[in-house]
């Protein structure tokens, strides 16, 4: 699992282009919402907010927010709702708090078990849940190129019973995928950097660094990102 410092230190670093960059993630969040709007009312927090697509989404609801992000340069862009810095694995809530607990791209840096935990927690009885999870098989062309797997991502089924694990209730799902391409490695990698996606999912030595760089550069043809998520809607148990 990728270490919260440095979760933490890409998302804070890119902040400034994540907004602008970041074309995929506001898709799936406003494609969430349209996937689960009539479980959102009442208070409600966005877990791993960004910096804020899923509160500008909301803005004209007569619903309550909060947004909580371990970067606290990401929350500066939020413009609607309380943004409050945090660990999704620890959340700084009382019991039974929330109507709605939302999540779009952000629990697959956490441990499933705790942050499902910890959703199980704040939901008052009854509260809904609506989360979008990248799963297996995203980012497919990056292990093709370094031949190597670089990014843990779990199994729809293994993210449904964490979530049954926890007192959660999956009254429906969908997988969706998502393409953008890219006419070049070197492109592909900067789009990476500016959304905040490391391939080092730990820290690496300079000549790893460079080797991983010098991969992306070399390869002159089109390539693409894709992501496979799971939609997610239900309640407390």
């Amino acid at each position: 699992m990728v270490r919260k410092d440095l979760i933490k230190k890409y998302f804070s670093r890119f902040s400034k282009t994540y907004c602008r960059e970041a074309y995929i993630q506001k898709k799936t969040a406003k494609d969430l919402i349209d996937f689960g709007r009539e479980l959102i009312y009442g208070i409600g927090v966005d877990l791993g907010s960004g910096t804020g697509y899923i509160a500008d989404f909301l803005k004209d609801k007569n619903i309550s927010i909060i947004n909580i992000d371990l970067s606290r340069d990401m929350l500066k862009a939020v413009e609607f709702g309380i943004n409050i810095q945090g660990d999704i694995e620890n959340l700084p809530f009382k019991d039974n708090s929330f109507n709605f607990v939302i999540s779009s791209f952000s629990l697959h840096w956490t441990d499933l078990n705790k942050s499902f935990k910890e959703i199980s927690r704040i939901l008052s009885k009854n509260g809904n849940f609506l989360l979008a999870i990248p799963v297996k098989d995203s980012l497919k062309f990056i292990n093709f190129l370094l031949n190597e797997n670089k990014f843990n991502f779990l199994s729809e089924d293994i993210v449904i019973d964490t979530l049954k694990g926890n007192s959660l209730t999956v009254r429906d799902y969908k997988i969706v995928e998502y393409y953008q391409s890219f006419k070049n490695g070197y492109h592909f990698l900067k789009h990476l950097h500016q959304t905040g996606v490391s391939i080092n999912t730990s820290d690496k030595s300079f000549k790893e660094k460079k080797y991983i760089v010098n991969k992306f550069k070399s390869w002159e043809n089109n390539c693409f990102i894709n992501y496979r998520l799971i939609f997610l809607k239900g309640s407390k148990a």
